[in-house]
Parts: C-alpha cells; structure tokens; sequence
C-alpha cells in the first residue's frame, strides 16, 4: 500500500484557502492578469501590476539583449516595466560609453573606469528597485527620458 497521508493534503488546502479571503480569489479568477502590489507597512495607494512586470523590470537592467527582450515582450499599456526599461537603458548606454572611455587609456581610460563604476552602481540600485516594484527615479540619470 501507498504511505501518502490523505489527511495532509486537505490540511494544505485549508491553509492555502485560510490565506485569502472568498472576495479575492475570485476576484484573481476575474482578471487573472493583474494583481495589488503589497506595500510596505505604511499605507500606500494600490498599484495595478501586470503578470510579469517584476520579471521585465529586472531582466531589463542585465545586459543589451535582455532589455532588448523586455522591451519587445513587455506589456504596452505597462507604466512600471515601462519605467524601469527607461532607467535600464539609460544605465545600459552609460555602461557601453564607459567601457569604450576606458578602453582608451590614460585619462580618458580612467575616466570610462569611474563611469563604469557609477554605471555599477545604477545597475545594483536599479534592480533592487524592480525588485522592489519602486517606482522612484535613480539619482543623476532617474530624470533622463529615452523612451517615451
């Protein structure tokens, strides 16, 4: 005979369903695609995300070919992603002018490496942001618009 306790598998569905309220799962069955973005512990106004909007923010900061990704794949109507794909591509570009600045060499090279860095930096910032579902601005290059 089969040693699988029957008795776990309805207490597992007990807690899942004790977790949710009836209002919304249903609601999640309504609209599937969107889903309330919990904030921290003060209180925020609610902010409709789309299913993949974390996964697209992200992905978009690593390197050109996954922005380039995000950026075709996103949802249109996505003002998050939308954001965040903004930022990433101005921290991608700033990363590429570093890297051919410090090519170069002597000041110029010293130069690229410490835009590099700051390019580092943007990068880290900016995906702990999206991982954060944040919409604030980067420092220095957060106000810059190469998409809109």
């Amino acid at each position: 005979m089969s040693d699988y306790n029957y008795g776990a598998g309805a207490q597992a569905q007990q807690l899942a369903s004790a977790d949710y309220s009836p209002e919304e799962i249903s609601q999640d069955r309504d609209n599937p695609q969107e889903r309330e973005v919990p904030s921290g512990t003060e209180a925020a106004p609610k902010v409709s995300m789309k299913k993949y909007t974390k996964l697209f923010s992200v992905i978009s900061y690593l390197t050109w070919f996954c922005w380039i990704a995000a950026f075709f794949f996103h949802d249109k109507d996505d003002k998050m992603a939308r954001h965040h794909l903004n930022q990433a591509l101005a921290v991608n570009v700033l990363s590429s002018l570093g890297t051919i600045l410090a090519r170069r060499g002597g000041l110029i090279g010293f130069a690229g490496g410490i835009i590099d860095l700051a390019a580092l930096v943007f990068l880290i910032m900016g995906i702990y942001r999206a991982v954060k579902m944040s919409d604030e601005p980067l420092p220095l290059i957060g106000d810059i618009k190469l998409l809109d």
